[in-house]
């Protein structure tokens, strides 16, 4: 037991003594009652103020209370008992015991013992107490008590929150309504640094003392005029400090790029015998692929954030081309880096689009549906083939029958003759099959051969990848503002309309210039080493 007693650092005695409460009561014995708190008897409002006149230190206990009684039955309070007046009166004038006798000269020699209560938050409130002690205090000489007194008045004047060195704080403009919603937030939170922060300002917004400041928050003085510079910098902003991760937006974007890289991929190519992606079968890819764990709730997470749906990316976002990198890498590549003398087309064909009545979104009043016939004769049909100029955004195009090689020719010696004074010019289209007809290959070799033109380079887009052709938005904007909700009569009309629209829209950007494609040519954007993910649908 002993030698258990000097490892805590306690008596032995004590430890016996806990040791026979807790064998005798148990684990109740050795938890105090907080039944009664020091400093909320009742009596204390009653009759508090009639101990401390009729109760001398010195004079005895029984004295002060025969004094006490009469003075309660006459003011018609009820007397507490002798030894409630004891404690209380002991509680008033801070003294515990004294033991003190006088001497021959009548003047008091001995020890006086007195319990100071401190606060953590007023330390420097017990220099009332002690004074209150030593002026009731008989066992004290006067010219002891003089001095101290004298003392204690002296350093009571320097702490005093009134006249204290440290003048009350204020802040260069005061905070606003919203300002004081937000720290008092941070003020009521968890973490202890925020709301310490936050209990700073706002006592300084009250015009508070620097001591009642550190009392408060429990920090060095330097520190909270720290707090007030980065405040007057940032204002509520400095609160809430982020830590300092230079690298983690670059990890994070690395991060979405390959997940949404992976579902523009079909899960056949990973060896899933699945025909659509699922959370589980994206995180055993990305680990299998790039030597990271992810959880399900992290994809989940990045997919939403970056805007895919599950049926978006399924019906439209996945290529299965086996070469999608290489051949994504080359486009982005050759857009962003074209010369002064190199133009740049995006090639598709729209159509056949039967002349009829079609629907379509209108503004209607309440109440009112626009329908139109589900079975139509149709008044004809009408089929074009276009080009999209990337860096001047102008649209090149001509109405034809078919969707073959021959028409595909037709526009690249449009092209060539619009742009002959241009030295290459970059064509890209889909995986079509008249795009990678023989008879097309062997025109472009010829014209490649002659030296006065410009000379033609095909880079293809990857399979089943439409949303990487940027004038499949702009044939896309023409259906809906000519197409839908019409009801041309005939052929000409509907070409008409169509050849009017890409007029005004080449006018426009004549007027307006701005480059096809909008963030592809952004090279910080849409760098090429974290391009496989795509978010080609912003373009």
């Amino acid at each position: 037991m002993k030698k258990f007693a000097k490892v805590k650092g306690m008596n032995w005695r004590t430890f016996a003594s806990h040791l026979y409460t807790y064998q005798k009561r148990g684990i109740e014995g050795l938890v105090p009652c907080y039944g009664h708190r020091k400093g909320k008897n009742p009596y204390l409002k009653s009759v508090g103020s009639i101990i401390l006149e009729v109760f001398q230190p010195g004079k005895g206990y029984k004295r002060a209370f025969d004094k006490l009684v009469p003075i309660c039955k006459r003011e018609g309070i009820k007397a507490p008992s002798y030894d409630t007046f004891i404690s209380l009166a002991k509680q008033l004038s801070g003294l515990t015991s004294q033991h003190y006798l006088p001497d021959q000269t009548g003047e008091y020699k001995g020890t006086i013992r007195a319990d100071l209560r401190i606060t953590p938050k007023n330390p420097l409130a017990a220099l009332q107490q002690l004074k209150h002690v030593i002026e009731r205090s008989p066992a004290i000489s006067a010219r002891v008590k003089e001095a101290s007194l004298k003392l204690l008045d002296r350093d009571l004047a320097i702490t005093s929150p009134r006249v204290c060195k440290y003048k009350p704080i204020r802040l260069d403009a005061p905070l606003t309504d919203e300002e004081i919603r937000q720290l008092g937030v941070y003020k009521s939170g968890d973490n202890k640094k925020y709301r310490d922060r936050a209990t700073a300002i706002l006592m300084a917004n009250d015009n508070r003392t620097m001591l009642e400041i550190l009392m408060e928050v429990d920090y060095a003085s330097t520190t909270v005029y720290t707090w007030f510079a980065k405040f007057k910098k940032k204002r509520v902003g400095f609160v809430k400090k982020e830590a300092y991760r230079p690298n983690f937006k670059r990890v994070l974007a690395e991060r979405a790029n390959r997940i949404v890289d992976i579902l523009h991929t079909a899960p056949k190519l990973y060896a899933i015998n699945r025909t659509s992606w699922t959370y589980g079968t994206i995180v055993r890819v990305y680990r299998e692929t790039y030597g990271k764990e992810l959880s399900i709730r992290t994809v989940q997470s990045i997919i939403k954030e970056t805007g895919y749906k599950w049926r978006r990316a399924r019906r439209v976002l996945t290529s299965p081309d086996p070469e999608y990198r290489a051949k994504t890498k080359k486009v982005l590549d050759t857009l962003q880096n074209l010369g002064p003398n190199d133009a740049f087309f995006f090639i598709d064909e729209a159509g056949p689009w039967q002349v009829k009545k079609y629907g379509g979104k209108s503004l209607t009043p309440d109440g009112t549906i626009k329908t139109f016939p589900q079975f139509q004769t149709p008044k004809g049909r009408v089929t074009f083939i276009a080009s999209l100029d990337a860096a001047k955004n102008q649209v090149t195009w001509f109405f034809t029958k078919s969707k073959d090689t021959d028409e595909v020719i037709r526009l690249i010696r449009i092209l060539i003759s619009e742009y002959h004074r241009y030295s290459t010019l970059y064509l890209t289209w889909d995986c079509a099959s008249w795009h990678r007809s023989k008879k097309l290959q062997k025109f472009l070799e010829e014209v490649n051969s002659d030296k006065e033109g410009p000379t033609i380079k095909v880079v293809p887009l990857p399979k089943q990848s439409q949303f990487l052709n940027v004038i499949e938005s702009v044939i896309s904007g023409m259906k809906k503002a000519v197409i839908h909700n019409s009801d041309y009569q005939s052929e000409d009309e509907m070409k008409a309309a169509i050849s009017r629209h890409f007029e005004e829209r080449n006018d426009y950007f004549k007027e307006n210039p701005k480059r096809a494609g909008n963030k592809i040519w952004d090279k910080e954007f849409f760098s090429l080493d974290e391009i496989e993910g795509g978010l080609f649908k912003k373009m």
